[in-house]
């Protein structure tokens, strides 16, 4: 795919990118650019959390690597929403979850990586 079908796809049912610029550059020097996102595990995930998964399916098709934090200790420091007996559960099913979300949207998830 070459750059500029990588930025179009990037933008797509984007609201707005910082330095435009800076995206281009990424997109046409860097040999393995990367994104990251991310995400309290505070409670159920629900058909919202499509619109990142769209997202970052639109990144890995353009050829970045994609990093997701499941933010376990921010989920807890949240108004205890996330007891810290409940967190290594939570982060498991937050992964497994998002996991089959992207492959049910046809992402390949070779270069996904969970933090």
């Amino acid at each position: 795919m070459d750059a500029d079908k990588k930025l179009k796809l990037i933008k797509r049912n984007t609201e707005e990118i910082v330095k435009e610029e800076e995206l281009e550059d990424l997109i046409k020097n860097k040999k393995q650019p990367s994104a990251y996102i991310g995400m309290a595990c505070t409670g159920r995930i629900h058909i919202g959390y499509f619109v990142p998964i769209m997202k970052i399916k639109d990144f890995l098709e353009a050829g970045f690597s994609f990093k997701i934090l499941i933010a376990d200790l921010h989920a807890h420091l949240d108004d205890r929403k996330a007891p810290f007996e409940l967190l290594d559960k939570r982060v498991e099913y937050y992964r497994e979850t998002l996991k089959a979300m992207l492959k049910a949207v046809g992402a390949d998830i070779k270069k996904l990586e969970f933090v």
